[in-house]
């Protein structure tokens, strides 16, 4: 009866050693075969494998990121018409310009749908405007704030208490006066906590209007307001008035206030498109 070969269970091969018939020498087990090990550099722009779509989303997050279809336009944002602006309402140009602001006016980036949605999945953001986040998107920890969409976006960064202390304690008669008119007897609605919390679109003038169009358009992306909320009242006044604010900061605001909502839009797409 013939013997059986024996495999070698720790050279990890297939290959069966055994003894020549001559009984020559039993030949030596081949060496163990070493899977590449994929050796990442730290120092290169572009991490090889990385993980992306919802397998790159923490868990808490990913039933959102399977069931949230943003309704984003992949096409570039359009441009505001700045020629036609300084022309027919020249003051409102030349406070946005004198604010550091007239980058508004440029057209947006092409938008990567995938990359801002899972953006948006990644962040947690907190109730402090001057935080400073560290979002991760395909791999690379991303950096982000207020700051950061300042110097992504073009705005001049400007002290934002005097607007934050205007925004507790407006000062409703200048309000009212400067949107509505000397003769108005427009009155901002409260809430059920008596509240100031919006006044009437049909009570504005019409620089106060072109004004919400804009705000509408880049800074608090939304459609057209009937009632008109108290952030964006108060940013009318002071687009008005050249008061000094970080619109950085209104920004950042405006994106944590609607992540944690069901909103099928996800703010500022060009501007994450081109952070990351």
């Amino acid at each position: 009866m013939s013997r059986r070969p024996s495999k070698r269970s720790n050279t990890g091969s297939s290959e069966v050693a055994f003894s020549s018939r001559r009984g020559g020498r039993r030949a030596p087990p081949p060496a163990p075969v070493e899977e590449d090990e994929e050796r990442i550099d730290p120092d290169a722009d572009v991490v090889p494998a990385c993980k992306y779509g919802i397998q790159a989303v923490p868990t808490h997050a990913r039933r959102w990121f399977q069931t949230f279809v943003p309704s984003v336009n992949p096409d570039p944002e359009v441009a505001i018409d700045n020629g036609k602006l300084a022309r027919k309402y020249g003051d409102i140009y030349n406070n946005i310009r004198a604010l550091g602001f007239d980058s508004i006016f440029r057209p947006g980036d092409a938008v990567n749908v995938n990359l801002v949605k899972e953006f948006y999945a990644n962040w947690q953001p907190e109730a402090i405007l001057d935080a400073v986040y560290e979002v991760q998107v395909r791999g690379k920890v991303i950096p982000f704030s207020s700051r950061v969409i300042n110097r992504i976006v073009g705005f001049t960064e400007h002290s934002h208490k005097l607007f934050q202390r205007f925004l507790r304690r407006p000062d409703y008669p200048a309000i009212r006066r400067l949107l509505c008119g000397a003769d108005s007897s427009a009155a901002q609605t409260r809430d059920a906590n008596e509240f100031h919390k919006d006044m009437k679109k049909a009570t504005f003038q019409r620089p106060a209007r072109v004004l919400l169009r804009l705000i509408n358009a880049k800074i608090t992306p939304t459609g057209s307001d009937t009632d008109v909320p108290r952030l964006k009242v108060c940013l009318i006044y002071a687009l008005l008035t050249r008061m000094q604010f970080d619109l950085g900061k209104i920004m950042l605001e405006n994106m944590a206030k609607v992540r944690p909502l069901g909103a099928r839009r996800l703010h500022y797409p060009s501007m994450i498109t081109r952070l990351l």
